[in-house]
């Protein structure tokens, strides 16, 4: 199977393809049937990546693009009236079925990027030789909700034993070693631990939605690849998010631009377990699905007005080479019931090299963690505490296998605070106070509806209520509406296996999505309705 660019123009009802392969030179494809197959009526004009496989050297028996696969001899000509039933088979879309503009579904959505940026001054950041702001620290009570999986780090010796291997998954003593790997992260046998840095990741991304800061945590490669058109991500997004400006995210955590490094002011410690409930054995998870470039209808932002549905086909996407277009935004992982993360047992034996196993530490797993901050202002503190105690109801994701339900924890946050002049004037304290959030938070809301023109609870703000739909754990969407969608999915009325991508169906707003077979969980207190 080779791998080139594919060009698709169309003139009026004519499809005209063309292929550069990798070597630049030019295949044309002159087969009528690739040519009228309905495939290319869900695909947008322009420069695609495919792979295909070439007969005699010149003749394209299969060919792959995204998600679909083709084959001269599948294609079925149009069905004539009066034809009647007849079989079809699983590239046709009439097996496909009806299907809504918004009925995509996924483990997963996006909070709204903002085209407005909240930026600092720069001058206003405190230096590290002066004290003018907060100095303390956060104490955190961080419970999971459901089991929760941290990788843990190789030991010299096994990172040694692991390069001896390799990574051959039909050597059995490979596969045997990294199984053996499957323990929740546990540096040189002592306490569980979630390390700082994957605190800091999860809050980060959150501290950058609440602040209107610049979306800056982006995977070039899982989201976009250089085959469709031409654009290392940064080109997708709105313009205030290019600037090289400095935003509230940036002056709190740090970064890193034009070969100069900012330092943060905020700190974070591992979190240790202190009460674990360990799993009896390790399980081999279900395989979770790879983002796809291919999916422009889920990762960019599309106006479901400007859409239209015309049968069965899904119309006027916006995709990599639209004018103006936009990322959909943050991606977060929905909170899911964690039933069924386990992968079927005959399935594993089927395909044992495609699988992993874990051991994650279950429900009711309690870790101790702290943050230490350093001058931050009252509304750089108020925005970190606003993110850590979520609204009753509402948990953090973190961890691996977040797509099938586990991560989801609850966090409490204590603030306590550093009089420096006091802790090093009086011998007899330490300086330090807890201290209640309600000043800062209150401080840091006031600030936000100051920059933004915002009124009412912040929380039912446009984008924050799709934030806070996305972190309710206690009237979560049933698992049925955020699963993967398949390639082949169960049966339609025709007894035929579906293509869910096949349309591609756009994913609802975090907010659109009801909650009706779902129970309200306690947590605490009662839940956000």
């Amino acid at each position: 199977m080779e791998k080139g660019m594919l060009n698709i123009r169309r003139n009026g009802k004519k499809v005209i393809l063309g292929i550069v392969k990798e070597n630049k030179k030019i295949l044309s494809i002159s087969d009528s049937s690739l040519r009228k197959a309905e495939i290319w009526e869900g695909i947008a004009d322009g420069d695609h990546e495919v792979s295909y496989v070439l007969e005699n050297g010149t003749n394209i028996i299969e060919l792959t693009i995204g998600d679909k696969t083709i084959r001269p001899e599948q294609v079925q000509p149009p069905k004539q009236a009066g034809q009647g039933n007849r079989n079809f088979n699983n590239n046709d879309r009439s097996a496909q079925h009806p299907t809504g503009i918004d009925s995509a579904k996924a483990p997963y959505s996006f909070i709204p990027i903002n085209e407005e940026v909240i930026f600092v001054d720069e001058k206003e950041v405190p230096a590290f030789n002066s004290y003018k702001g907060y100095d303390g620290y956060i104490e955190l009570e961080i419970k999971a909700m459901s089991p929760i999986y941290i990788r843990r780090n190789l030991k010299p010796e096994e990172q040694e034993k692991e390069d001896a291997l390799g990574h051959d998954h039909n050597n059995k003593e490979a596969l045997a070693f990294k199984e053996s790997l499957s323990g929740f992260n546990r540096p040189l046998d002592a306490a569980y631990r979630i390390p700082g840095s994957s605190l800091r990741g999860m809050i980060r991304t959150l501290y950058e939605i609440v602040t209107y800061s610049k979306m800056t945590m982006i995977d070039d490669h899982k989201l976009y690849f250089r085959s469709f058109a031409d654009k290392s991500i940064g080109d997708l997004l709105p313009p205030k998010h290019k600037s090289n400006d400095l935003d509230m995210t940036e002056a709190v955590f740090g970064r890193i631009a034009d070969n100069q490094a900012k330092m943060g002011r905020v700190y974070f410690e591992d979190a240790i377990c202190i009460d674990p409930k360990e799993t009896n054995a390790a399980q081999h998870p279900k395989i979770l699905s790879a983002p796809k470039p291919s999916s422009f209808q889920l990762y960019l932002h599309q106006d479901k007005n400007a859409i239209k549905l015309q049968g069965k086909k899904i119309k006027f996407l916006n995709n990599y080479n639209t004018s103006g277009a936009r990322l959909a935004g943050h991606k977060l992982y929905w909170h899911r019931d964690p039933k069924d993360w386990v992968a079927d047992k005959q399935e594993v034996t089927n395909h044992q090299t495609q699988y992993t196993m874990i051991q994650p530490l279950d429900t009711g797993s309690v870790f101790k963690g702290r943050i230490r901050f350093l001058n931050l202002s009252k509304e750089e503190l108020g925005a970190l505490l606003f993110v850590l105690n979520l609204p009753e109801g509402c948990c953090h994701k973190l961890g691996m296998a977040k797509p099938l339900g586990l991560g989801s924890v609850r966090l409490n946050a204590q603030l306590s605070l550093i009089d420096r002049k006091k802790r090093y004037s009086d011998l007899t304290s330490l300086g330090i106070s807890a201290t209640e959030d309600g000043e800062y938070v209150n401080a840091f809301i006031n600030f936000l509806r100051d920059k933004l023109g915002l009124k009412g609870d912040i929380w039912e703000t446009e984008r924050l209520k799709e934030l806070k739909r996305i972190l309710d754990f206690a009237y979560k969407p049933d698992n049925e509406q955020t699963r993967y969608m398949e390639i082949e999915h169960g049966k339609n009325q025709e007894q035929r296996k579906v293509n869910e991508y096949s349309n591609r169906p756009i994913l609802k707003k975090p907010s659109e999505i009801d909650n009706l077979t779902t129970k309200a969980l306690k947590i605490g207190t009662e839940p956000q309705k």
